[in-house]
């Protein structure tokens, strides 16, 4: 797609193309803004299932139960398939981020000024791109440090949260 390719033939649009144009980027900002909500609440969702799991099994640690090692193995494993199914999430939200960027990126290219590209484009280059990480580069660790943590409870059956705690 090209910048082109958005309201192309203004002349038959008409007189309002410009006018319709900057009304669907203001639309289209606002489901931009709209996906980054989605996706933080779905982040807060699956941080707070993992750390309900963690805490579940730091109580069967704290008070013992003969089914432990039970309790153990299949909550690590169900903790792992939910970050599997975090990180997937947390990919897709980036790639459909990333496309809602580009097509704000060509309408802007029909405006006076290109906000969001302008800071794409600090945010990438010199100092600031030095010392600039995208959030997803962060945010999709985090299901693999839960994952680490069940896996090092699977291994040593449970001592990781006693140290721990």
């Amino acid at each position: 797609m090209k910048a082109n390719d958005i309201c192309a033939d203004e002349e038959a649009y008409g007189e309002h193309c410009k006018a319709h144009l900057l009304r669907q980027y203001e639309l289209y900002v606002d489901e931009v803004d709209k996906l980054n909500d989605r996706r933080q609440k779905t982040n807060d969702f699956f941080l707070a299932i993992n750390t309900a799991i963690i805490a579940f099994l730091g109580i069967m640690i704290r008070f013992g139960d003969e089914n432990f090692t039970t309790y153990l193995v299949l909550t690590s494993l169900a903790g792992v398939a939910i970050c599997v199914l975090w990180y997937s999430l947390i990919r897709n939200y980036s790639i459909v981020s990333g496309a809602r960027f580009q097509i704000l990126h060509l309408i802007e290219e029909k405006l006076p000024i290109q906000l969001f590209k302008k800071e794409w484009e600090l945010l990438t280059s010199g100092v600031q791109g030095k010392q600039y990480m995208p959030i997803t580069h962060i945010e999709r660790n985090v299901p693999w440090v839960f994952i680490i943590l069940y896996i090092l409870l699977l291994t040593f059956q449970g001592e990781v949260l006693v140290f721990l705690l």
